[in-house]
């Protein structure tokens, strides 16, 4: 294991994050410098000294920091009145951490491929380089009976877990200073930007923060924003969350649950509660089956009810095709066509500007030359004939934006 190096990168994360709350309080300090700096010039003769505060800093760069015991440094709580509280880097005993009550990561997170991907080069490292973020315990009511919690987890299950699983101490940043709301959100909106949440985790996670702080009043499209997705994705989330656990249990881990899987879901059982739950607990009994059979099997339990005719939701929009979007084993979206003819590209990742305009373009460069045989237009841009041709094709429509 690579100690010295694994502690030079918690090194300088960390002056990296001194910096930062240095840099955020510059101004307020400098201002009371400069008024207790007027009022010596008054009543005697002005000398020239160096301004305690008025260092250039590199927030990327911990090489700029003034020595330790000056002034200037951040560690000096003489010269840094307000910075008394800002949050904290440590080492901590995995065992003292508890995860918390609300939902995160699914247990089958932690089988995956990707977990022991995860495990294993935090092993290599001799821990983890990135920081969980976790704040101190406030009441004995918040933990369950037993255990010497110190902590509860904000942000970095994952990580959390592969220290515990191979006995070493868990690099966190621990804050005390965010709000129940502001640490849901916190662990939402990191959860999107390492390993994306499948569409059910999603839709836990979204379903407790509405029911908890229901003064937030957050929307679909308020959420959507905050993790970068459209907020089609966080309805289809809510209603997958929404469905019974037995027939979330027909599925041999939850992450092949779909975002195109809600809707079908969803009105099979609307349609016929009972016997789409008794279809759910014979598929527990029998052999496993693939997602798509499983799905088939609900939603035929459905059709097939007495008086279904009657009480089946009117099909619009049914799908034609559905093709799962997979890379290394991960599927990320699907692409499919509607009773109408229309194509629906659904991507369940975040996506940049840059990445949306990259995308577009691919898309016209590939119904341009492979759907319609044309030839490379020089400079074909936004708004081009290709464009054009293919407004009739809503590619787009259900991808985040």
């Amino acid at each position: 294991m690579n100690m010295p190096l694994l502690r030079r990168v918690h090194a300088r994360a960390r002056a990296e994050a001194e910096v930062a709350f240095f840099n955020v309080e510059r101004k307020a300090m400098k201002n009371a410098t400069t008024t207790t700096a007027t009022t010596n010039t008054a009543k005697s003769t002005p000398t020239t000294t160096a301004n305690p505060v008025d260092v250039t800093l590199d927030e990327h760069d911990a090489g700029t920091l003034p020595a330790v015991g000056t002034p200037a440094h951040p560690k000096d709580a003489s010269s840094r009145p307000l910075l008394a509280s800002a949050p904290r880097v440590e080492y901590l005993d995995p065992s003292t951490i508890y995860e918390g009550s609300g939902p995160n990561r699914d247990e089958s997170a932690f089988v995956s491929e990707q977990f022991e991907q995860l495990a294993l080069s935090i092993l290599a490292m001799g821990g983890n380089t990135t920081a969980i973020e976790v704040r101190p315990v406030t009441t004995a009511d918040e933990l369950p009976a037993g255990g010497p919690y110190q902590y509860v987890l904000i942000s970095g299950a994952r990580r959390l877990r592969a220290c515990r699983q191979h006995q070493l101490q868990v690099y966190a940043t621990v804050n005390d200073k965010l709000t129940p709301l502001e640490e849901s959100l916190r662990r939402l909106a990191e959860n999107f930007n390492r390993e994306s949440p499948c569409a059910i985790e999603l839709g836990w996670q979204v379903q407790f923060i509405r029911t908890q702080y229901p003064e937030a009043k957050l929307s679909d499209a308020a959420i959507g924003r905050m993790i970068g997705v459209d907020k089609s994705i966080v309805s289809k989330a809510l209603t997958l969350a929404s469905l019974p656990r037995k027939v979330i249990d027909c599925f041999e881990s939850v992450d092949q649950l779909r975002y195109a899987d809600a809707k079908p879901l969803a009105d099979a059982f609307t349609a016929a509660p009972e016997e789409v739950l008794a279809a759910a607990v014979q598929i527990r009994a029998g052999q496993q089956l693939k997602a798509s059979e499983v799905l088939e099997r609900l939603t035929n339990a459905a059709a097939n009810a007495p008086g279904a005719a009657a009480t089946k939701p009117k099909k619009t929009g049914v799908e034609r095709f559905n093709a799962p979007l997979e890379a290394g084993g991960k599927v990320f979206g699907d692409l499919t066509q509607t009773k109408a003819g229309d194509h629906v590209i659904t991507l369940q990742i975040a996506l940049t500007e840059a990445h949306r305009m990259a995308l577009s373009k691919h898309i016209t460069s590939f119904v341009r030359s492979k759907v319609m045989g044309l030839k490379p237009e020089k400079g074909m841009g936004k708004g081009g004939k290709p464009a054009t041709a293919i407004a009739s094709t809503k590619e787009a429509q259900g991808a985040p934006s």
